[in-house]
């Protein structure tokens, strides 16, 4: 599947990787955190962010 909507892309996957930089990972991840769940991986490469400060 193909979409632009973040939302959309994160809401059934299983591993959600954000392949964004630091400067604005807490933006997506305030947009995407309502479709998140405790059942999927949620894996960050961006530089100095931590697994709490994405919590």
């Amino acid at each position: 599947n193909v979409t632009v909507d973040n939302k959309e892309a994160a809401k059934h996957a299983d591993i959600v990787i954000l392949c964004i930089k630091a400067s604005v990972i807490r933006k997506v991840l305030e947009e995407m955190h309502k479709v998140l769940h405790k059942n999927q991986f949620v894996i960050s490469i961006a530089a100095g962010v931590t697994t709490e400060s994405m919590e």
